[in-house]
Order: structure tokens, then C-alpha cells, then sequence
């Protein structure tokens, strides 16, 4: 009898090796871009933000990416700021025989000019602002409220 009861309320864990499916996890807290992860298609706008804001390949690239792209880069000090992070990433490969420098630089002058007197912000903010009127439309046409 305890023999019975044990076993209708064992529970066996998945092995943590093993990936978990989508119904697996509906119980489970996870946050926000974990969940966002899991959807196997980007919505319109996250396709554009990734658009707008590029990866890059190079990891001390990525790791100032964000920072310069969302801040702002002033026009008087845009130069100067490229060719130093330029002169620095060279720096930290210079042992690299496959680093190449002119594609480096335009790199960051492209990764400075989203930034260029926040334009990343002004931009984030239409597209974002955009997405929402169409969606208030295409509510307003099947007769919902948004």
C-alpha cells in the first residue's frame, strides 16, 4: 500500500542534460528574454531593432557596441573617438596575423555613427511608435480595442 502511494507520487526529474520543450516549461519562471529566445520568430519589430543595432564578430567590438550605439557620440569628439577604439582594438591584436585593420575602422565609424547624436534612441523610439499605430489599425479594422 505505502509501495502504491510512493509510486503514484514519485515524480521523475528529466535529466539536466536533455533540453526541455516549450511544454515542459510552461510552469517554469523564466524571464522575458529567455521567453523571447524560445519563440522561433522574431516579431517586426525586433527584426528591425536587430537591423538597426548590428552583432559584431569581434568580442571587445560587441562589448562597446551597445554602450556607443543607445549613447550619444557628440560631432565635435566623433574623429577623435573612432580612431582611438580603433588604435585600442588594433592594440589588443596585435598579434592577431588575421586582424585587419581598415575593416576594423569601418567598423567603428559605423558602430559610432548609429550613435552619432543619439540617433539609435531617436530611431528605437519611431520604429517602436510605428509598430504600435499599425497594430492599433489592424485592431480598429477587426472591430477590437486596443
Amino acid at each position: 500500500m505505502a509501495e502504491d502511494l510512493f509510486n503514484k507520487l514519485a515524480q521523475e526529474e528529466p535529466d539536466r542534460e536533455n533540453e526541455l520543450d516549450e511544454d515542459d516549461i510552461r510552469g517554469v519562471s523564466i524571464s522575458s528574454e529567455q521567453a523571447e529566445n524560445l519563440t522561433p520568430n522574431d516579431s517586426d519589430l525586433q527584426t528591425t531593432l536587430k537591423m538597426l543595432n548590428p552583432k559584431f564578430s569581434e568580442p571587445e567590438l560587441q562589448d562597446i557596441a551597445p554602450i556607443i550605439m543607445q549613447g550619444r557620440i557628440f560631432p565635435d569628439n566623433f574623429f577623435s573617438k573612432v580612431h582611438l577604439m580603433a588604435i585600442a582594438s588594433a592594440k589588443a591584436n596585435r598579434h592577431n596575423k588575421k586582424f585587419n585593420y581598415i575593416f576594423t575602422l569601418m567598423k567603428i565609424e559605423g558602430m559610432c555613427q548609429i550613435g552619432l547624436e543619439g540617433k539609435d534612441r531617436v530611431e528605437t523610439v519611431i520604429v517602436s511608435g510605428n509598430t504600435k499605430e499599425v497594430a492599433e489599425q489592424e485592431s480598429n479594422k477587426m472591430g477590437g480595442n486596443f
